[in-house]
């Protein structure tokens, strides 16, 4: 039975003081009360709001702003022997790394560098600058992190992030869950919107070559 359900409020006063027991909804109770609810079509568009996917689309059906953002990053090989290489917020043990001043994740790259161009926010350079020392060797899941609050802070919302990983290696579809789960940790929504694709460069270019990976990003984003 669709919600909402409605009767008199004095119907349901009255029925609430006369009985005791409990109910799953106020139907049941009018029911037991003697009351004889009639059935009337229903409206789709006429819903109850449960869960955060109800409100988000009630936001929708009244109106909402939405943006989209696109994000590429690209970092070579590096040839340091003490870096890790870290994609997508997920470590690749045993695979050499890539060359940046952070940790150069390039897919959480692009996709920070996507999440702030849909707000119009600047650049991941802008916020976190190679030249500046406190960004050295730093892991980019909090670019990520620091891009997502702030969204929420300016009453956007993602809804929705679409990545691809252009590598000859590693294989990282092997990892994709988990790299979809911390980007949607990251960003405080549900893993169903997070997308994350991988490619080769077909052996032409840089990446053909083994020297290097790229990433381009793109998210989409809302607020009433």
């Amino acid at each position: 039975m669709q919600t909402p359900q409605a009767a008199r409020t004095q119907l349901l006063y009255e029925a609430h003081q006369a009985i005791g027991e409990q109910f799953t909804d106020e139907m049941g109770l009018l029911e037991a009360f003697g009351v004889h609810p009639v059935i009337v079509p229903g409206e789709p568009n006429n819903f109850k709001i449960t869960t955060p996917e109800d409100f988000a689309r009630a936001q929708f059906m009244v109106g909402t702003e939405t943006r989209s953002g696109i994000g590429y990053d690209v970092h070579p090989f590096s040839d340091d022997p003490s870096r890790v290489l870290w994609l997508g917020g997920v470590e690749f043990p045993g695979h050499r790394a890539l060359d940046g001043h952070s940790d150069a994740d390039v897919i959480l790259h692009a996709v920070t560098d996507a999440v702030l161009g849909a707000a119009a926010m600047g650049d991941i350079g802008v916020h976190f600058p190679n030249t500046d020392p406190e960004w050295k060797g730093k892991a980019s899941i909090y670019f990520l992190e620091h891009a997502g609050r702030l969204l929420c802070e300016a009453g956007w919302r993602v809804v929705n992030i679409d990545a691809t990983c252009v590598a000859e290696s590693p294989k990282i579809m092997k990892r994709a869950d988990d790299i979809r789960s911390v980007m949607a940790a990251a960003l405080g929504i549900s893993v169903d919107r997070v997308s994350i694709k991988a490619t080769t460069n077909e052996q032409m270019g840089f990446v053909g070559r083994g020297e290097g990976i790229a990433a381009v990003a793109m998210a989409t984003i809302a607020r009433p």
